[in-house]
């Protein structure tokens, strides 16, 4: 098994039968990102952590010019916000294991929204309960403000959450690297 199916899934790679050559972070051209994630989109809710890494790796290894061309060419049947949207959920959620991605909801701009808070930080809102498959839109957002503040990509935690981060760090007896790291997974 490569490391790349375990990356992206090895359900995803071999349930849509994605090109491994193309997977494996080889160039790709605009339109062969487009298929396979047309091929991704297929799967539903159940592919959106791999469509949502998938499109992170696109834009990321496309050449300047290329990201843009592929919603001029109007390759995919969504818009490039919708795709900007993926690539913030592949990247802050990529590296989830599929444990802690199935007690997330759903849907895109939710799942957006939790990205905010970081990956780390939000396992341990996973783990109390906080946030699960359930949680709507608006109480994702209100999440997001409790926490982050104004809610911005670049606000500063809440005095809220350096409470509930010292207070998970006393309980569990986390060291001062896992607190640091806790706070360095925001940013």
């Amino acid at each position: 098994m490569d490391k790349t199916r375990i990356e992206l899934g090895e359900d995803a790679v071999t349930r849509v039968g994605l090109d491994s050559h193309r997977v494996l972070g080889r160039p790709c051209s605009p339109a062969d990102w487009a298929a396979e994630i047309t091929k991704l989109l297929e799967l539903g809710k159940s592919g959106t952590l791999d469509l949502a890494k998938t499109i992170y790796r696109a834009k990321t290894s496309l050449r300047y010019g290329q990201w843009a061309k592929l919603w001029t060419d109007r390759a995919l049947p969504f818009s490039k916000r919708k795709a900007e949207m993926l690539v913030v959920i592949g990247r802050e959620f990529g590296e989830l294991d599929a444990q802690t991605f199935a007690h997330l909801p759903g849907g895109w701009s939710i799942l957006y929204h939790l990205a905010q808070l970081g990956r780390t930080f939000l396992k341990v809102l996973v783990n109390d309960g906080t946030i699960h498959p359930a949680l709507t839109l608006a109480e994702a957002k209100a999440l997001v403000i409790r926490f982050n503040g104004n809610g911005g990509a670049k606000a500063r935690p809440t005095m809220e959450f350096h409470r509930l981060a010292s207070s998970i760090h006393v309980s569990a007896g986390y060291s001062r690297s896992s607190q640091l790291l806790l706070y360095s997974s925001r940013s």
